[in-house]
């Protein structure tokens, strides 16, 4: 299905997880919204050099979600991207409380990406923007009312 996305938001699950609602209208003017469940929000922290493993280990004893990713720095130039953290939330709410406490660990030196709104992260990650047609697999996505 082609659905030219107007707006998007979240809300929660009967078990506080996040739930992406898309609002927009297809080509046949059909106007409901879509959700979309199993997206999480994250950030990255930047460790150093020879330490990922141990400070990986120190954020899963912490209870969070932490996997070893390649990517470049948000800040100046750099010919190829760096190990990091990418540190994963079960809730939005919970990403600016993680992002201090992962600040915390020996070993992270900065923190990236955890002021991006958990709908605009949704959005960037596919590639979708404000009144743009997007093509939505069928089988990803529920219609509310049908």
């Amino acid at each position: 299905m082609q659905m030219q996305i107007l707006d998007a938001n979240y809300f929660f699950d009967q078990d506080d997880g996040p739930i992406v609602e898309l609002y927009g209208a297809t080509k046949d003017g059909i106007s409901k919204p879509i959700t979309v469940m199993g997206f999480k929000p994250y950030f990255y922290a930047n460790v150093i050099p020879g330490k990922e493993q141990d400070t990986i280990d120190k954020l899963t004893h912490m209870g969070l979600d932490a996997e070893l990713v390649k990517k470049f720095e948000p800040i100046g130039y750099q010919e190829s991207p760096r190990n990091m953290v990418k540190v994963t939330a079960n809730n939005p709410r919970d990403v600016r409380i993680l992002r201090d406490r992962v600040m915390t660990v020996a070993g992270i030196t900065a923190v990236y990406e955890a002021d991006v709104l958990f709908k605009n992260r949704f959005l960037l990650d596919h590639g979708l923007g404000g009144m743009a047609w997007a093509e939505v697999p069928a089988g990803t996505y529920a219609m509310h009312g049908q």
